[in-house]
């Protein structure tokens, strides 16, 4: 697939060509060779010369960005750090994405209630939360 798409001969390839003593390099692509760079950049270049010798553009409108018609995003800003496993603590909930990648762990995590600080369940199935709740008006 790399042979195809960039054309340069993959590493299976390359490895074929060294077993049989073949050159890989004549797969590459003709784009890639040194004359074919050096015929692209033969020609002439003009440098852009420093700002200060630009002409001037006189627009009838403004190119500045007017700082008052900025929308502020709604809401707490997004984090950009992003997380490891190192980060989370073995009773604390972990993001989607590390969970996926956790899987594969022998033991589990257990689950602690932050009611009665007891092991197997949540606060959810907690039998204590039942014992509290009024009964509903239905």
């Amino acid at each position: 697939m790399k042979w195809q798409c960039y054309g340069i001969p993959c590493s299976h390839v390359q490895a074929v060509c060294a077993s049989v003593a073949m050159d890989a390099h004549q797969y590459i692509e003709e784009y890639y060779r040194l004359v074919v760079y050096s015929q692209c950049y033969a020609a002439n270049f003009h440098p852009i010369p420093h700002e200060d010798y630009w002409p001037s553009a006189r627009l009838p409108y403004s190119l500045l960005a007017d700082p008052s018609r900025k929308r502020v995003k709604k809401g707490r800003p997004q984090q950009r750090r992003l997380r490891t496993e190192m980060d989370w603590r073995s009773n604390q909930k972990q993001p989607r994405h590390m969970q996926r990648e956790n899987e594969w762990r022998e033991t589990p995590t257990t689950l602690r209630c932050s009611l009665c600080k007891q092991d197997g369940h949540n606060r959810r199935t907690c039998s204590r939360r039942q014992q509290q709740q009024p009964p509903s008006a239905s």
